[in-house]
């Protein structure tokens, strides 16, 4: 009697306990499988079976109590939601909504909070993408630039892009298309031939570096007259197998290598808060294209543009202009040059983003001009003003002490010298 009191009593306290972690339970039911329960969920089975230690995925009993392991997001209901259309809009059933938030029937209020997992969102919150991703079988990116689709159709919308060398998480797997996590926090689709899954064995154990060209060349041979195979973009990540005087042997898809020189290679977490040092990099996009979700010198979007930079610099900001606005630190008084500038443009809110350069002017990627600098007096976005941010310099990372002596080998004068097209 009293083991059975005792035992009642752990089973509360470990359900209480993953409730306070951020989980929720699942009775298993007749004709349910692992599958089932995680398709519902929105989760991969390895994430499944890890929070509930299963060792035989293919006996469940029914009865079963499981933990369903997510991180919630705190959705504030709107006048005209429903329960259905918001299930539909975190693609996550309206049974999985009601039991997470343990609702009797379908009735919601305005301003009624609901729990949405993490896993369920197409954007995370900033920060959110640290939280939920370790588990996921992961990919590498293996071509230039990938860009991650809102639907598995290479006519849907461009979300945002991953380069060359960056890792992804798989979710799912639907034809010729993979459904990833990025880096970046953003849920979507990328072509299966853009990724090589599983991970190659060696490039764990490899030093990883990241290309600080604006378009770096792979080479065949360590000679700068050898034939070159390809071309990345500033921020890819190469992953060094050797290395013969100023060269670098670098990873390749397919058991391939390739060469790359030195100087135009950082170590992975590289970090600079010389304002002056981003500016020069900014502007080496100057004249790149307008594209949607563009994150290379190929195009770049307003938003795009701003997060390419500070992540080559190792500034984490989030990915999109909104959340820009919303999560870095206020500037009060007047701009310093390297601070990013709002406006309010195609949508209430910041839906717009540039670096101030100092002279009531700023450097931003315009919908229909490109990278361009422009005035702060110009009538449209003079009325579209919002305010100014700074970058979290000094708040996110501690410089690297010998980031100094690595960047006497890069030119960061000359690096829009290195031209795509040539």
């Amino acid at each position: 009697m009293y083991f059975r009191f005792f035992l009642n009593i752990v089973i509360f306290i470990s359900l209480f306990l993953a409730f306070v972690k951020g989980q929720g339970l699942y009775k298993v039911k007749p004709g349910d499988t692992l599958y089932k329960i995680c398709r519902e969920y929105n989760l991969t089975i390895k994430e499944l079976i890890d929070a509930n230690n299963i060792s035989n995925p293919d006996d469940i009993k029914v009865g079963t109590v499981l933990v369903v392991p997510f991180n919630y997001y705190h959705y504030k209901v709107n006048k005209g939601d429903t329960l259905c259309g918001i299930a539909n809009k975190f693609k996550i059933t309206v049974s999985a909504l009601k039991e997470i938030n343990s609702l009797d029937n379908d009735k919601i209020k305005v301003n009624q909070i609901l729990l949405i997992p993490f896993s369920s969102l197409e954007r995370l919150p900033f920060g959110g993408e640290k939280e939920i991703e370790a588990s996921l079988k992961q990919a590498i990116v293996i071509e230039p630039v990938a860009s991650l689709k809102k639907t598995a159709s290479r006519e849907a919308e461009t979300i945002t892009q991953v380069l060359f060398g960056e890792k992804v998480g798989i979710r799912e797997a639907q034809n010729n298309w993979l459904r990833v996590r990025v880096k970046d926090g953003y849920l979507g689709w990328i072509e299966s031939k853009s990724l090589e899954s599983p991970l190659p064995k060696q490039i764990e154990e490899l030093e990883v570096m990241k290309v600080a060209a604006l378009w770096l060349e792979i080479k065949v041979a360590p000679d700068s007259a050898s034939s070159p195979l390809f071309r990345i973009p500033l921020g890819s990540r190469v992953y060094v197998t050797d290395t013969n005087g100023g060269w670098r042997e670098v990873w390749l898809p397919n058991y391939k290598k390739g060469w790359v020189p030195a100087n135009q290679l950082l170590p992975l977490n590289y970090h600079s808060e010389n304002k002056e040092e981003i500016i020069k990099v900014a502007l080496a996009f100057k004249g790149t294209p307008y594209l949607w979700g563009g994150t290379s010198p190929l195009g770049v979007d307003c938003s795009g543009f701003v997060y390419t930079i500070c992540d080559f610099f190792g500034i984490k900001v989030p990915r999109d202009a909104d959340q820009q606005w919303q999560f870095l630190p206020r500037q009060e008084g007047a701009p310093d040059v390297g601070d990013l500038v709002f406006f309010s443009t195609y949508r209430a809110g910041a839906s717009h983003v540039g670096f101030y350069i100092g002279e009531d002017k700023f450097l931003h990627a315009s919908s229909s001009r490109g990278v361009i600098i422009t005035s702060l007096k110009e009538p449209y976005f003079k009325e579209r003003f919002l305010g100014f941010r700074k970058l979290p310099l000094g708040e996110t990372f501690t410089p690297v002490r010998w980031h100094r002596k690595e960047l006497k080998s890069v030119d960061f004068q000359n690096i829009h010298t290195q031209d795509y097209k040539k």
